[in-house]
């Protein structure tokens, strides 16, 4: 029952969390329940342990439906790039798959005799099609498939760590036998694993000893985010990029413009996302002073950028209906008239504009039809507010 009750709110958690992981998932337990692993009795609980917090949680909230309309909609959104992502993972991962793939081609052909052996012995058809799925080869090849399904969404980010088990069981497997695939089997798991451990613990290492140079936002403005720390030379170079790109916005929008952004990978740099969080720290102190000037408070608030800690920080209300993780080639189709007379609702949109990026102006793109329909008006260096027009309701 314990067992039970952790898989089952390890399901909840990735279901609501990451969609291609509840997705990788699903496909196990569904693999474990054909094997035999679970009883039927044990399946019905599990389902019902999944099951009932879930429906709890849409009676109470309609946040399931929601949930599963937009996970439909982000689908359909980023079908065409499956194969594309596909072909990155590929290039991006080609040693660790490479090795992978090598694993379950000798798996298969370990297995070969007992495969067909399990086909075509006596029993059951249902009783042998267990046998068959059971064997080791079928269950890594389930596991890749899960793999690599759990790394459509977020490249690079899990490492296929939750292969190792199975692999650890072909190492006892080879250790038993002195067959000579075996001994390439072992190899393969050598080229497989080691690198991935080697880097994960070169890296830790490397960030343990750097952390103790590393000087932290310091920015109580945003909350828990002010723990965040970096390099010296990151922290000034982005307050001198930051003041740079306030000074030149009109060259960068020009650039901007042509499709280009200061940098091909700005948005993984540490400098830049440093900046970010020193640009939301500065857009908060901005409001506050704005709130104590008007003798109010701001009501309510939608920040068109991708991420947004601003609103959390200071407690505000966002509008319904208006995709999170705002992405305008991935998450945002379009915004309808329903979402539309939502944000009409909405006190003040902010809009980062250091430096001007195609990715945000294709944001803003989106919310033309909204935008028109208010002023634009300078709240620091590097940040837009846009507020309802006179008379607007």
């Amino acid at each position: 029952m314990i067992t039970l009750t952790l898989i089952a709110v390890t399901v909840i958690a990735i279901m609501l969390t990451k969609i291609t992981g509840f997705a990788a998932a699903a496909l196990i337990l569904i693999y474990a329940r054909m094997t035999g692993r679970f009883s039927l009795r044990d399946s019905i609980l599990l389902l019902a342990l999944i099951a009932l917090p879930l429906a709890v949680l849409e009676i109470s909230t309609g946040l399931l439906s929601a949930y599963t309309r937009n996970v439909f909609e982000l689908f359909s959104m980023n079908e065409g790039s499956i194969l594309s992502r596909l072909a990155f993972i590929g290039a991006m991962q080609f040693d660790i798959l490479a090795a992978l793939f090598a694993i379950w081609i000798m798996a298969l052909l370990l297995d070969r005799e007992n495969i067909l052996g399990a086909i075509y012995a006596n029993g059951s058809l249902a009783a042998r099609i267990r046998n068959a799925i059971s064997l080791p080869s079928v269950r890594f090849s389930v596991l890749l498939i899960a793999s690599l399904a759990f790394e459509l969404q977020n490249t690079g980010s899990q490492e296929y760590v939750f292969l190792w088990p199975a692999m650890v069981a072909f190492l006892r497997e080879a250790w038993r036998q002195s067959r000579r695939l075996n001994l390439v089997m072992m190899l393969a798991i050598a080229f497989a694993t080691i690198p991935v451990a080697v880097y994960i613990f070169h890296r830790a290492a490397r960030n343990a000893n750097a952390s103790i140079r590393y000087v932290p936002l310091d920015a109580g403005e945003i909350g828990r985010l002010d723990a965040v720390s970096t390099r010296q030379s990151f922290a000034l170079r982005a307050q001198v990029i930051g003041e740079h790109y306030a000074q030149n916005r009109e060259a960068y929008e020009k650039l901007s413009r042509n499709g280009e952004s200061p940098s091909i990978d700005i948005s993984v740099e540490p400098d830049f996302q440093f900046l970010w969080l020193m640009q939301a720290r500065d857009a908060i102190t901005a409001l506050r002073k704005l709130e104590k000037d008007r003798n109010r408070p701001v009501e309510s608030m939608l920040v068109m950028d991708f991420a947004d800690p601003i609103t959390r920080a200071m407690g505000k209300p966002t509008p319904r209906l208006v995709q999170i993780g705002r992405d305008p080639d991935r998450t945002i189709r379009w915004i309808d008239a329903a979402a539309r007379e939502e944000i009409a609702k909405t006190e003040i949109l902010l809009a980062p504009a250091c430096p001007p990026l195609p990715i945000r102006d294709r944001l803003l793109e989106k919310f033309q039809l909204v935008l028109d329909q208010r002023t634009k008006v300078p709240l620091t260096p590097c940040w837009d507010i846009y507020i309802k027009k006179p008379g607007a309701s």
